[in-house]
């Protein structure tokens, strides 16, 4: 059985009378980079700061490498290494004096490891250069160094790739990779750029409103973006009766504005439109289509919008 690295129950956060985050419960196992998808204020990074401490739970649990209790919990988060906004680094002091004076405040000896993580993010050769010299990529990459101090098991990241050029995107993408694979970091991650997110993702959690409103293995995920075939009706309940007793259509989803999306039958669209037609249905378009995460998490969205 896989580890549970964190497991949440019905955790919630509410600020006067606005709950910025309802009863979520999710579950991220050892070795997993979990992406955490949702809009501008839909309670990600208020998630990301209750397990980190930086905030206090309204109600609901925390599980974290086991323990449960606050004190357990608190020394848990040593194994933590967190990046949920721009760290506060000294402007006239270069990369390398800025993590050994983090090292300083977080009882860690350097021996070396300062140099190490520098030359891991890809800043070993401006590990001299002040700060406030550096460039956005080169301060994220810093940020993430920062995160890596102590060598966590968990990396919690909010938007590590935000305002990042496409270069920057690709370094930092190679580091989570890397971290997850060579170093076996278990990773919880959030990104607006989800077709980029969808490139390192294992599993993916969608938060809407401050509710978990589902989740998906990329695995999974890949199986339901396959090659559809999306039809739009009149009365998409009567079609499905008919596509189910004459062709045999069994694996299909109904959504919101009377769309089907079948997910088998795609090597014949002429004869699910002409049996349809037939049988007295309305059809409005036909259409094969794939889906990626964008598309994937839009749809799910619509369906609670709509529920």
């Amino acid at each position: 059985m896989s580890e549970i690295i964190l497991q949440t129950d019905k955790l919630s956060k509410r600020y006067g009378n606005t709950n910025t985050l309802k009863e979520c419960s999710l579950r991220i196992e050892r070795g997993q980079i979990y992406g955490l998808v949702g809009k501008n204020g839909a309670g990600k990074t208020t998630f990301m700061r209750l397990i980190c401490g930086q905030s206090i739970p309204s109600s609901g649990s925390i599980n974290l490498f086991g323990e449960t209790g606050q004190k357990g919990i608190q020394k848990s988060r040593v194994r933590i290494g967190c990046m949920l906004e721009t760290p506060a680094f000294f402007p006239d002091c270069s990369a390398k004096k800025n993590l050994k004076i983090y090292c300083m405040k977080k009882g860690l000896p350097d021996h070396g490891h300062v140099d190490e993580l520098l030359d891991f993010v890809g800043l070993g050769d401006v590990k001299d250069k002040n700060f406030k010299q550096f460039s956005l990529g080169m301060k994220q990459r810093l940020g993430l160094a920062l995160a890596l101090l102590g060598y966590p098991e968990f990396l919690i990241l909010d938007e590590p790739i935000n305002g990042l050029d496409p270069i920057g995107i690709i370094q930092i993408r190679d580091l989570l990779v890397k971290l997850n694979q060579e170093k076996g970091v278990t990773i919880l991650i959030s990104s607006h750029l989800l077709k980029e997110l969808s490139t390192i993702a294992t599993h993916y959690g969608f938060i809407n409103r401050g509710i978990l409103i589902g989740e998906i293995s990329a695995k999974k995920l890949q199986q339901e973006c396959q090659n559809v075939m999306r039809l739009k009706v009149n009365e998409p309940s009567r079609a499905c009766a008919v596509l189910e007793n004459i062709c045999g259509l069994k694996n299909y989803k109904i959504l919101p504005g009377n769309i089907i999306e079948c997910y088998e039958l795609l090597e014949d669209p002429e004869q699910i439109n002409r049996e349809l037609i037939t049988n007295g249905i309305e059809v409005f378009s036909i259409s094969i289509q794939g889906k990626d995460l964008e598309e994937y998490f839009l749809d799910m969205l619509r369906g609670v919008e709509n529920a």
